[in-house]
Formats: structure tokens, C-alpha cells, sequence
């Protein structure tokens, strides 16, 4: 009986052609609107995320300075940040590393080729803190540290521009007028390279032993910040309070007094932005929702006066047996298969909208293409169909057979 009435609907919807394009218009450009405005969502969520992605996986940069804070006594002098507060800092029970870290801009010269870069003194664990992997060559070691050897790793874009098409491994390069031995290169970095917020460029830079940083470059016994990498995202929040305590002990800072450091948490950042394009996202579906609803509007008037022009079949099927239920079924079949097929226009719609939006050149965020954006819509769509044709449904099982029958 189902497959009877979904061949009659699909005859009835093909009958009349241009009224059926028509009313398909309204859920096509609805769930085209959804596909679309979900994968550029998701696009810009993914380059976001690629993003801070460059600063390293649950991070938290501690630095040097004043609490501003009006309500606050603030301290009158402002203590350094040590290698040893960072060594105290990794014994804390949510964190994996902590690796402290001096620089300097130092002009990079190899033959006759130079270039302005940040050197940055680091400890070995500085690669995992901030996530860099290395392409060719060895990173930095204990070793490396402990014997304040005038070591280096570099960025790719340096390698590029002062040694092209070279090997650069054992190669000699001038830092600030100290040559210095390439041990290994790193990976470019996701994001576009983009390190320290955006500031500077980390597929451009010279990694050293902070030893030998501190005895070339910047002297005293204190570093410019201290990387720390918690142990997983839902504790960092946590591991900022730990941290906190432990340097307000050992700078012996005061109740009364705000501290004499700051810190940076990648993960409100993260959670927050993300928050905010997910919230976003959420506005734009709502008003691709509203080309639904007047999809499925459309639909039903349509699905009415289909009743009014076929009240003589109705009185028909009716006279020769046919229960209400068989023509609620009929009349539905049949508003549902019309918001099917919009809504399968409107997939391929959304989907040739996503292609065509990930050609654009420096667009920020390649859409995604969501298989489960596409089951959903097709859900909906067809939601829309059953929910809008129930009502011309009921109309047309509650007619007379005998008064149908007298109208023509």
C-alpha cells in the first residue's frame, strides 16, 4: 500500500511540474543555507583551533610584572622569574613541562645572506611545551644545556632564506656575531606560522641552549617568561591556580598584595573564541531555520489546495472502500516525498556552496564538509514534510465521499 501511494505522489508532484519547483524553493534554499553556513562555521572553528594550535597544546605562559589591578596593593619592587621557579613549577602534580626561556633579536648572517631574527634561549622540553617537531636534525638536549654549547636549532624559512638549497645540518651560522653550529630545523609550524600570538614568526627563528643565551645575550638571573604545559585542558584552569600559590611562596608576596607576575591561558582563550563561533554558528542556523519553516508553509498551502483540486478522487477512493487513514497516508506520503526532494536540492545546493567558497583564494577557514550536516537536513526536511502536511492530510480524510463526489 506504501509503495502504491508513493508512486501515485510521485505522479501527482510530476503532473504539475512548475508549481512543485516552486514549492520546493522555500526547503532547497533552507537546508542549502544550513550546509553551507554549518561548514563555514566548522572552516573557521578548524583554522582557529590550527591556530593556537601554534602555541603549544595547553598552554600557560607565565612572565614578570605588576598586578594592575586598582583594588590591589600592588608591590613596589617586582621579582625575576628563575629557572628555578620553572623547576619548581614542573614538580607541580598537573603539569608535564615547564620550560623557561630568554630573547633576543640578533641580526642571523651565513655568507653574505643576513637576517634579522629572534634568538630564543630554551631548555630541551620547550618542543613539546610549544609543539614543535623537527624536520631535519636533532632538537636540543641536556647536554646541549648543560655544557652551554653554542648550538642551534632553526626555523624553515630561515634555512630557506640564508642557506637555500643546502643541506643545514653541521652548517655554521652568526647570531649577533657568535657563530653558532645548525643542529636540526623544525617543521613549519600550523597557522601560517604565526608564534607568541602573532607577533612573530616562528618558522623564523633560532632556538639556542638557555645557557648559552644567558651568557651571550641577556645576562642576570632572570628569564622573560616560563612555558608550561598542563597535563590535559579540563585542569588547566586548576593548574594556573597551582601555580599562583606556588610563586606568590616563593617571591613571599604578601595577602594583601597582587602579584608580581602574570600568566597567559591558551585554554580560556580556546574555550572562549570557540564559545563564541559555536555561538555564532548557532545565530546563522537559526535564520537558515526560517527559510525551513517558510518552506514547509509553502508545502502545506500547496498540499491545501492540492485537496481542494482533487475532492472528486478523494470522494472516489473513499466511495470504493478507502478508510481515512488511507488518505491521510496518501496526502502525506506525498508532502513528505516534496520536502525530501527539496531538501536533497538543497544537500547538492550546499554542497556545490562549500566548494565553491573553498576556491576563494586567502579565504580565513576552508569550509568543512559535514556527512552528518547532510543525514540531519534530509531528517529535517522530511520532519518538515510530515509536520506541514498533516493538517491538509486530516482535511482530505474528513471529507464527505458523497458531497466529493457532487463537486467537479
Amino acid at each position: 500500500m506504501i509503495i502504491e501511494n508513493l508512486k501515485f505522489a510521485i505522479r501527482a508532484i510530476f503532473s504539475k511540474p512548475l508549481r512543485s519547483v516552486l514549492t520546493l524553493i522555500g526547503v532547497t534554499f533552507g537546508v542549502a543555507s544550513v550546509v553551507i553556513v554549518t561548514g563555514v562555521g566548522e572552516g573557521f572553528k578548524k583554522n582557529f583551533e590550527d591556530s593556537m594550535a601554534g602555541l603549544g597544546t595547553n598552554l600557560l605562559v607565565v612572565w614578570p610584572g605588576r598586578n594592575y589591578d586598582s583594588s590591589i596593593e600592588t608591590r613596589k619592587k617586582v621579582q625575576p622569574l628563575t629557572i628555578e621557579d620553572a623547576e619548581e613549577i614542573e614538580k607541580l602534580p598537573h603539569v608535564n613541562f615547564a620550560a623557561p626561556e630568554v630573547g633576543a633579536r640578533e641580526i642571523a648572517r651565513v655568507g653574505n645572506r643576513n637576517l634579522s631574527v629572534d634568538v630564543r634561549g630554551v631548555t630541551p622540553a620547550y618542543s613539546s611545551v610549544r609543539s614543535y617537531e623537527i624536520d631535519k636534525g636533532r632538537f636540543l638536549s641536556p647536554l646541549d644545556v648543560e655544557g652551554k654549547k653554542r648550538v642551534t636549532v632553526i626555523g624553515p624559512e630561515l634555512w630557506k632564506k640564508l642557506l637555500p638549497g643546502q643541506d643545514p645540518i653541521g652548517e655554521k651560522i652568526i647570531l649577533g656575531g657568535i657563530s653558532f653550529e645548525i643542529i636540526g630545523v623544525l617543521s613549519a609550524k600550523e597557522g601560517g606560522g604565526r608564534d607568541d600570538g602573532g607577533f612573530s614568526s616562528a618558522d623564523e627563528i633560532s632556538l639556542i641552549p638557555i645557557t648559552t643565551a644567558k651568557s651571550f645575550f641577556s645576562g642576570g638571573k632572570g628569564v622573560n617568561t616560563i612555558n608550561v604545559e598542563a597535563k590535559s585542558l579540563k585542569d588547566i584552569a586548576l593548574t594556573e591556580q597551582e601555580i599562583t600559590e606556588l610563586l606568590r611562596k616563593r617571591h613571599n608576596i604578601k595577602f594583601s598584595e597582587g602579584n608580581d607576575f602574570g600568566i597567559f591561558n591558551s585554554g580560556e582563550i580556546v574555550n572562549t573564541v570557540s564559545g563564541f563561533i559555536n555561538g555564532f554558528n548557532m545565530f546563522l542556523l537559526a535564520i537558515g531555520s526560517i527559510s525551513l519553516l517558510i518552506g514547509g508553509i509553502g508545502i502545506m498551502n500547496i498540499m491545501l489546495v492540492t485537496v481542494a483540486e482533487r475532492t472528486s478522487e478523494i470522494g472516489l477512493r473513499k466511495a470504493l472502500g478507502a478508510l481515512n487513514r488511507d488518505i491521510q497516508i496518501q496526502f502525506l506520503i506525498e508532502s513528505v516525498s516534496l520536502a525530501f526532494m527539496g531538501g536533497l536540492l538543497g544537500m547538492l545546493l550546499g554542497y556545490a556552496g562549500i566548494n565553491g567558497i573553498s576556491r576563494i583564494p586567502n579565504f580565513p577557514g576552508e569550509p568543512i564538509f559535514n556527512v552528518q550536516v547532510f543525514i540531519i537536513s534530509a531528517s529535517v526536511s522530511m520532519a518538515i514534510g510530515l509536520i506541514f502536511g498533516l493538517i491538509p492530510a486530516n482535511q482530505a480524510s474528513k471529507l464527505d465521499p458523497i458531497v466529493a463526489l457532487r463537486r467537479d
